[in-house]
């Protein structure tokens, strides 16, 4: 949890240059906490990180090493996962519209946060859906999703995989 906080202090200080949006996002989370109707649950946000923590990478230089979130995909998952309404206990951020620059592992922080919200975010009968700018897009991340769950579920025991879609029969997602 320190890095999701340090992120937002570094972004504060000017220590991380961040654009305008990403400051305005910053502050309107930070306005979200101080809300009444809303809370933040840290408890909610680590179980996230230390459930994707659980996986590995699967290419490149650190294939084999935990999946653990970079700083910043840490802020982006912690605002998604963490913010709650008071009333009943579910996310504020229902649906997601990211931007995210070339070559800053947007397919491996989606395919992630997709594994968690389908097998731990407590909702019955998930459904997750991504979208691409193109089918061969859309196939990479799918792609990604599977080869990340199968680092935590290699036999495919709890989670059946098919050719467009990934179930997990423990809560119908």
């Amino acid at each position: 949890m320190k890095e999701y906080y340090k992120y937002i202090n570094d972004v504060r200080s000017g220590k991380i240059n961040a654009s305008k949006f990403i400051k305005q996002q910053v502050e309107r989370l930070e306005r979200f906490k101080l809300r009444d109707d809303m809370y933040f649950d840290e408890k909610a946000v680590k179980d996230c990180f230390d459930f994707i923590a659980c996986m590995k990478e699967w290419q490149g230089a650190a294939a084999g090493k935990s999946a653990a979130l970079l700083p910043f995909q840490k802020w982006i998952v912690g605002s998604i996962i963490g913010i709650k309404w008071k009333k009943d206990d579910t996310r504020v951020c229902r649906d997601c519209f990211m931007l995210v620059a070339r070559k800053n592992a947007k397919t491996s922080l989606i395919a992630k946060l997709s594994a968690y919200l389908l097998i731990c975010d407590g909702e019955a009968a998930p459904f997750i859906g991504c979208v691409a700018t193109s089918t061969q897009n859309a196939r990479i991340l799918f792609e990604a999703a599977q080869k990340y769950l199968k680092t935590i579920d290699p036999k495919c025991e709890t989670v059946k995989m098919y050719r467009n879609y990934i179930k997990f029969p423990a809560n119908d997602g």
